[in-house]
């Protein structure tokens, strides 16, 4: 083998190692919180966004945990005055912010 084809190889080798714990490393899931004032239009009003303190290994779990905490909150909202906000909890990985990039407006 020569030298060309030897580093050839070799690079795709580390290309296809890098690519493949690239893939298989998974991100932590975030539980967030996406609320609305009860009193405002929907489809104007910028929606407030609350982190909580949940955090999950896979989407799966923070999907049911979601489902969980908006059927209390749904629960809640039933006994609470009207002036409640109105939401539901969403899950994002936890390298995402839908708050928006750090220094805008929120």
């Amino acid at each position: 083998m020569t030298r060309a084809a030897r580093r050839t190889s070799l690079l795709v080798a580390f290309c296809l190692l890098t690519s493949a714990a690239t893939v298989s490393a998974e991100c932590a899931w975030v539980l967030w919180f996406k609320g609305y004032p009860e009193t405002q239009d929907l489809r104007r009003v910028q929606a407030r966004w609350d982190i909580t303190e949940y955090t999950y290994e896979s989407k799966r779990e923070c999907d049911e945990r979601a489902r969980q905490e908006t059927r209390s909150w749904i629960d809640f909202k039933r006994a609470a005055p009207r002036d409640v906000m109105t939401g539901s909890y969403v899950c994002y990985p936890d390298t995402v912010d839908p708050r928006g990039p750090r220094g805008s407006t929120r």
